[in-house]
């Protein structure tokens, strides 16, 4: 695991320290970035604007968008 930018395509794991909604240890992979530019936005992740969400897929089909303060590059 790596702290560092994430773009698309990059593996990423979720941290464990991340609510429960974005699936905690789960490993996917970006497929969408955006940027927080409300503060509607900003309450609803729990992140200031400007900040980067980040829409990852997961093996089952799943996908949800996550802050990038809980991710991590995954490297195995």
């Amino acid at each position: 695991m790596v702290a560092g930018k994430l773009t698309w395509g990059d593996i990423v794991i979720v941290n464990d320290n991340a609510p429960e909604k974005y699936n905690p240890l789960g490993i996917g992979s970006i497929c969408g970035i955006r940027t927080i530019e409300t503060s509607e936005e900003s309450q609803e992740f729990c992140c200031s604007k400007g900040e980067s969400v980040y829409l990852v897929e997961f093996s089952n089909g799943c996908s949800v968008e996550i802050p990038g303060g809980f991710l991590l590059k995954y490297l195995n």
